[in-house]
């Protein structure tokens, strides 16, 4: 039995499924995979859920740039096989691919969608081409403006962000030290749990490397909160 979108799942709900009843859950006797939220990987309490199964391991995102070079890393090639394992390479210009793998920051879902949009709201002809690409990123940019905020059940969460600014706070803090090359710190707190099931913060590897997500870093910039 696989049970999926539990990943999905907001701050409140989580706990009580993953940490107050893993053992209900672990105690099922068949087979079941779980989807479990990537921000409890980042809690205080995933220590108390992990050794209740057999085998936990995060699904990352995929890290397509350098942190502090602007460079592309393999992972950037990646994608784009990713793409064209699904969209034929006609499609779309190369320098538009690299626009959407760019700043879509390795976060699959994000690229199938800008490119959707792209395709469909646009009313685009083939080949996608660079101004169809930033139609898409401008609605996903729509997106995050609203994502990134205080969630419905914040009195029931324990050291809950007080307000939308201290969001927007970490973000530039972490994109700062994003471009310096400097590892974000791994925090364990309800601000970085909230930023990560919005994407607006995006683990990378599987070895708690943080980056923030290229079309926030864009929005911080429009807020005057980044330097270019």
């Amino acid at each position: 039995m696989i049970v999926e979108d539990l990943d999905k799942l907001d701050l409140a709900r989580a706990r009580p499924m993953f940490v107050e009843n893993a053992a209900l859950l672990a105690g099922v006797t068949t087979n079941i995979i779980y989807t479990v939220p990537v921000f409890l990987f980042h809690s205080p309490d995933v220590g108390q859920f992990r050794p209740h199964f057999e085998e936990v391991f995060a699904l990352p995102m995929i890290k397509v740039n350098q942190p502090g070079r602007d460079a592309p890393t393999p992972g950037f090639d990646i994608v784009k096989r990713i793409v064209w394992e699904r969209v034929d390479e006609s499609l779309i210009r190369d320098d538009a691919l690299d626009l959407l793998v760019e700043k879509t920051g390795g976060v699959l879902q994000h690229v199938f969608q800008v490119l959707d949009v792209a395709a469909t709201i646009s009313e685009a002809q083939p080949p996608l081409t660079v101004d169809h690409i930033r139609y898409g990123l401008q609605q996903l940019a729509k997106e995050f403006w609203s994502q990134i905020s205080l969630p419905h059940d914040a009195a029931q969460i324990s050291d809950c962000p007080r307000s939308v600014d201290d969001l927007y706070a970490r973000l530039a803090e972490c994109a700062r030290n994003q471009r310096s090359g400097r590892p974000l710190p791994c925090v364990a707190d309800a601000t970085n749990q909230i930023l990560l099931r919005s994407c607006a913060l995006v683990e990378y590897n599987g070895e708690g490397w943080l980056g923030v997500h290229p079309v926030v870093q864009d929005n911080l910039r429009q807020l005057g909160r980044l330097d270019e």
